[in-house]
């Protein structure tokens, strides 16, 4: 297993996406990286869809000269929230701000590629570590007074199920 942070690789820039992939050669990519603050995307597009959709296009690039597979994490935000029942993988997307459109679009480029694939779409991520809805609802129960939305319905997803159903698609492909 190799792993990446921001700091050893910047998928935005193909060249060096190009240059560490090719030289790891991993049979697997697990794509992690993603532009993620939603209410800031609005102000700043150009910066959501350089990563969400120019990063994961770099990827690709990469998987095809190596032949290495991409598994890419998208999001529930590719839809518009408005169906009353849960979504599924065939449901035609319809993304109401930027973060959605831009995670849209790094899956069009997946979906357009021939790159062996799995985009895992994932809600309400939470754990132990870092910034989460989970950890907020915590912090605050401890406190007087709780103040949720109450408009909102999603699946919250544990970042280590994620981790072990990732662990068996990848076993399985």
């Amino acid at each position: 297993w190799i792993f990446l942070d921001l700091n050893d690789l910047d998928i935005t820039n193909k060249k060096d996406v190009v240059s560490v992939i090719t030289n790891k050669v991993p049979e697997f990519i697990i794509n992690c990286a993603a532009y993620t603050n939603v209410e800031q995307a609005e102000n700043e597009k150009k910066a959501a869809f350089l990563v969400n959709q120019k990063g994961v296009k770099n990827l690709l690039h990469a998987c095809e000269k190596i032949n290495a597979k991409l598994i890419h994490f998208s999001s529930d935000y590719i839809f518009d929230g408005l169906k009353s029942s849960p979504y599924i993988e065939t449901d035609k997307p319809n993304p109401l701000n930027t973060y959605g459109a831009s995670k849209l679009a790094g899956e069009t480029e997946i979906l357009n590629s021939n790159v062996k694939s799995v985009i895992i779409r994932t809600s309400w991520l939470y754990s132990v570590y870092g910034k989460n809805f989970f950890k907020t609802i915590i912090k605050s129960v401890s406190n007087s007074e709780l103040n949720v939305i109450n408009d909102q319905i999603g699946c919250p997803t544990n970042a280590k199920d994620l981790a072990l159903a990732t662990l068996k698609i990848i076993n399985e492909i």
